[in-house]
């Protein structure tokens, strides 16, 4: 597709406008390409974050280190951390928490990642890390929610919580693979789920 060509171009580039920085990366992860999103955190050449923290501890109000010197602007980027390597992001269908996604993203040289937010129902944190080959992903729903959570391995990997077979665990309904994501349904409590190397 044209516009999904031109978007990862000039996402890695980085040549839009301070005013689209927000919602580029959005718009990549919902493309499926949270990869292009990345390579973009990590551009070491101007303009980029990493050609910015260089001269500076705060984020600036333009990629020209022009203007102002502590803009929210250029920090939405965090905000991507947390929905796209994490993976915790609001269900469109439910508001406040009463259900929400959880599907963190593997990354290129990122081995581990960790992330929580307290909402009015409680405490929603995920931490996921790669090992050897093997993955493995904690995570924690409030009480009286319930939660998709997504877990990246291939169609035929079996995926565990604790020793059980994920599907066989009471509260744990297990929805079909999708993506490149083997989709569960879980409510309350705290699940540990695991796909180990020689499982495919």
């Amino acid at each position: 597709m044209k516009i999904q060509i031109f978007i990862i171009f000039t996402a890695v580039s980085l040549l839009l406008v301070s005013c689209k920085t927000k919602e580029q990366p959005e718009a990549l992860a919902q493309l499926g390409r949270p990869d292009a999103v990345w390579d973009l955190i990590n551009q070491k050449t101007y303009p980029s974050w990493n050609s910015m923290m260089e001269k500076y501890t705060t984020v600036c109000e333009f990629w020209t280190l022009k203007q102002s010197k502590n803009h929210v602007m250029m920090g939405s980027i965090d905000a991507w951390f947390y929905k796209y390597i994490a993976g915790i992001r609001l269900s469109e269908e439910a508001p406040a928490f009463k259900s929400f996604v959880i599907q963190p993203n593997l990354l290129k040289d990122l081995d581990h990642a960790s992330g929580g937010t307290e909402t009015i129902r409680g405490k929603v944190s995920s931490s996921w890390k790669t090992e050897n080959g093997n993955f493995s992903l904690n995570v924690e729903i409030p009480f009286n929610t319930t939660a998709d959570v997504f877990v990246p391995a291939a169609e035929k990997s079996a995926i565990f919580e604790g020793n059980q077979p994920a599907e066989k665990v009471k509260g744990i309904q297990s929805l079909g693979f999708e993506n490149g994501f083997h989709h569960f349904r879980v409510g309350s409590g705290r699940y540990g789920f695991s796909c180990k190397k020689n499982s495919n």
